[in-house]
């Protein structure tokens, strides 16, 4: 809109309050052949990173029983975009407050285009807020912390609770600088937490840190490793770091999928045995054959442990070039890079 220097007094004031509304359209789709039930609802939410402070820039909302697509509007004031700042959208559609369908996208504003989700079935225990495996890039400084999910791409606040204190130690740690970002492993839950103003924002909720591997990235990490024909190196068990051995074997796990079999060794012993991988992650390794040298300190109290491991066994999970071995209960108890 154009505002000439002899308009009213009035009309500049329309014109200057205008020129700083920006607008997001868009419109986000399942192609799920559901009918949702009435109370169904509908939102979109626009909101900005900068730094180590996230806002909400605006939010639409519509009767989510409607059905796809859901046409969408967001207005926002042009003054609150800050150069550098990370723009991000999630689309939802929620029953009884939890999400079954969601999408989300990193964008730069003002866009000059509408834009469109396609929004895929949020899986049960994400909707309940069960804990799932997280890879990111941590960053940490003036007492506040951001992590980028490397499945999404987009940046949360990380909620100062459950197991943040052993993560902000390890970034401290392993960092090259403070504020600088370090690659992280973590079991948690991305979920709505309080936020220093307006609404409730989604954060990162530390449930477990598992590792930081300095020197890698998101982009680093993109390809999943295979689960079996990988030959994985043991890092920890049970919370443990296992290290390698001067002149020994490296601590490593592989699955032969020729064989349905399994080698396993913390450097001295092999262990050997069969596996079973099935649906939605799951895994059992069945104990077979293992050599009986007698091993030094500390690799028989590795060994032990690694045993323990391998029979607690219920279930697994890859987050690029990681594996995490899980009990029944979904607790980590291993962690391996691949090689």
């Amino acid at each position: 809109m154009n505002c000439f220097k002899w308009a009213a007094l009035g009309w500049a004031i329309v014109c200057a309050a205008a020129a700083q509304a920006g607008e997001l359209q868009g419109q986000a789709l399942y192609r799920e052949r559901i009918a949702l039930p009435d109370g169904a609802a509908f939102q979109a939410v626009l909101t900005a990173t900068s730094g180590s402070t996230t806002t909400e820039l605006g939010r639409a909302a519509a009767d989510g029983a409607d059905g796809p697509p859901y046409a969408f509007a967001i207005t926002y004031d042009d003054s609150a975009l800050v150069p550098g700042a990370h723009y991000s959208l999630r689309a939802s559609v929620l029953v009884g407050g939890k999400p079954v369908f969601a999408a989300d996208m990193a964008l730069g504003l003002p866009a000059e285009e509408p834009v469109s989700l396609l929004m895929t079935a949020v899986p049960p225990a994400e909707a309940a807020g069960q804990q799932r495996l997280i890879a990111g890039m941590m960053r940490y400084m003036a007492d506040a912390a951001l992590l980028e999910d490397c499945a999404d791409g987009l940046t949360y606040p990380i909620a100062m609770e459950g197991g943040y204190l052993a993560l902000e130690r390890a970034y401290l740690a392993a960092a090259p600088a403070a504020g600088e970002p370090l690659y992280v492993l973590l079991d948690g839950t991305i979920a709505p937490r309080p936020a220093m103003e307006g609404p409730d924002r989604d954060s990162a909720v530390v449930g477990a840190a598992l590792a930081v591997w300095p020197g890698t990235d998101c982009a680093g990490q993109a390809h999943p490793a295979d689960l079996a024909g990988t030959e994985w190196r043991i890092d920890s068990l049970k919370g443990q770091p296992v290290t390698a051995e001067e002149e020994g074997r490296s601590p490593q796990f592989q699955l032969r999928p020729d064989a349905g079999a399994y080698s396993a060794t913390v450097g001295c012993n092999q262990i050997h045995g069969t596996y079973t991988a099935g649906a939605e992650g799951a895994l059992t390794l069945a104990p077979g054959a293992t050599t009986l040298m007698a091993c030094p300190p500390p690799l028989d109290a590795l060994e032990r442990a690694l045993a323990q491991v391998l029979e607690a066994t219920r279930a697994y999970a890859i987050a690029g070039g990681t594996l995490v071995l899980r009990d029944q209960d979904g607790t980590a108890i291993a962690v391996m890079t691949a090689h």
